[in-house]
């Protein structure tokens, strides 16, 4: 086999293997021997001198892009199945290499990777130091001079400033590591004057807040104050624990806040908890959205929000006043067995069982207040003196969400098994018009479920013929449409009227 001229040129290496192409391309066949002959032409040359091969590699690119273009624009207004077909036999000349020694063996640029590690160690370190030393006696200077709050507004421009430069001059990995040195003095070194200033803020709040306990309203928050908190709060938060201080801060505030506002309460409206369910619900609003607007709503400071709510509402001077949380709980659920009461006064009640969901939220027995409560709801329901079936449903609803549904779930039962009485009832009146059962007594029966509603033992009472004779009927009926269930009846739970007869006046009993 012929050996390589060592004297040949670049363009005479091009002009033997640019006729071997063009003969690939165009399917033209090529004897084996020519084929590697021309393999061994090209790979000689590329091992005799490893600098000539970019360039040869960058011919054939050159030349197969103009190759592909005039290709294209020759074919172009090929259709449907033709150009998928013209495609198919373009990609197979395409796809046959004979300088795989090329591919596999050209030099590539791509050397970043170690470029960047020298980049790293002889100049970002460095650089990173000096930008440090610059920026803390920057921050040292700034703060004999300025306020703190001024020197928070003027981070995110000493910030902006070098990730402008960063971005225009160095590496963009720099701009990250940048930021963190710069939290690092800018912020980290100025923990204990910024935690100071997080102190006065929020003492300025206790003022405010000392204003809602005297008057009983609901002041709008000083907005200068929560963005001035704000501001404070986005500048901690952007190092590792940064917050954790003003987390202990405000929990604290709220406790003894809240401590503050219910102390204020008159005791003798104790027995009336609707002041006490107000300023709890007052309170609870004005420091929910404090934190939304201060803090971003970061679920940080909801959670010291609701702990400090919890540890206050079950232990502050009403709670001592009226004994225990035990009888919190019982004296609540009188209160609202108050209002849900039949009555002339007119009160908002849905605004008021909204406050109430509020207090039932943090409070400690929930277990006492449902238990109580639902012996109350039913009584309201078996006497008929509840103001309203609507208000009822909201009630409960609110139980629910404050306590969770297994609290609400007995009397969701106890509530549905009315509203089937009165299906019950309606289905019972047709059913003695069909086998014309006539009786001057105006009946009406409740079906309650035996394991929801705990009643005491039925009493042995002898009805009079008149009742006995009513109460079978619905018997035979009740049978009829439920065969296998049996009705117990809870005579000491009935009531009646009775109108007399044998007087001059007419009068009605109730029994």
């Amino acid at each position: 086999m012929p050996k390589l001229d060592l004297c040949i040129t670049l363009d005479e290496v091009w002009e033997k293997l640019l006729h071997g192409i063009e003969h690939l391309l165009q399917f033209q066949t090529i004897r084996h021997s020519k084929w590697m002959l021309l393999y061994t032409y090209i790979f000689d040359y590329c091992t005799h001198d490893v600098s000539h091969n970019a360039e040869l590699y960058e011919r054939l690119k050159d030349y197969l892009r103009n190759y592909l273009n005039n290709l294209c624009q020759s074919n172009a207004n090929l259709l449907d199945q033709e150009i998928l077909e013209f495609y198919m036999n373009q990609w197979k000349k395409y796809c046959i290499s004979f300088i795989s020694y090329i591919n596999r063996h050209a030099p590539t640029s791509d050397n970043s990777s170690q470029i960047l590690d020298v980049y790293r160690e002889y100049f970002e370190n460095q650089f990173f130091q000096d930008t440090q030393e610059f920026y803390r006696l920057e921050a040292t200077t700034y703060l004999q001079h300025h306020s703190i709050m001024d020197y928070l507004l003027k981070i995110p421009e000493y910030f902006d400033e070098e990730v402008h430069r960063v971005t225009a001059y160095l590496h963009p990995s720099s701009i990250k590591n940048l930021e963190k040195k710069l939290d690092e003095v800018l912020i980290h070194d100025q923990l204990t004057a910024i935690y100071e200033e997080a102190k006065k803020l929020i003492h300025d709040e206790r003022i405010q807040g000392t204003m809602i306990v005297l008057f009983f309203e609901r002041k709008i928050i000083n907005s200068r104050l929560l963005l001035e908190l704000n501001l404070l709060y986005q500048t901690v938060n952007r190092i590792e624990n940064g917050k954790n201080e003003l987390i202990n801060m405000m929990e604290n505030h709220i406790y003894q806040i809240g401590i503050e506002t219910i102390g204020c309460i008159n005791p003798i409206s104790t027995h009336d908890l609707r002041i006490y369910i107000q300023t709890i619900y007052d309170f609870h609003q004005k420091y929910y959205t404090f934190i939304e607007k201060a803090f971003d709503s970061n679920q940080a400071f909801f959670d010291v929000f609701n702990r400090a709510c919890r540890k206050f509402i079950n232990n502050n001077a009403v709670i001592q006043t009226i004994g225990t949380t035990i009888n919190m709980a019982q004296h609540l659920a009188r209160n609202c067995d108050q209002l849900l009461r039949k009555k002339k006064e007119e009160i908002d009640l849905e605004i008021i069982f909204n406050q109430i969901k509020i207090l039932l939220y943090y409070m400690q027995d929930k277990d006492v207040f449902v238990q109580f409560y639902s012996k109350l709801f039913a009584k309201r329901l078996i006497n008929q003196i509840s103001i309203s079936n609507d208000y009822e449903q909201l009630m409960i609803s609110n139980i629910e969400v404050a306590c969770g549904f297994e609290f609400a779930y007995k009397m969701k039962q106890m509530y549905q098994d009315i509203e089937t009485s009165k299906t019950i009832l309606d289905q019972y009146h047709r059913y003695c018009e069909t086998e014309q059962f006539i009786s001057k007594i105006n009946f009406s029966v409740m079906i309650l479920k035996a394991n929801v509603w705990l009643f005491s033992t039925p009493l042995n009472i002898i009805l009079p013929n008149k009742l006995q004779c009513i109460v079978n009927n619905f018997n035979k009926f009740y049978k009829h449409i439920h065969n296998g269930r049996k009705l117990t009846w809870i005579y000491q739970h009935s009531k009646g009227e009775l109108q007399t007869l044998f007087t001059d006046q007419v009068y009605t009993l109730q029994v």
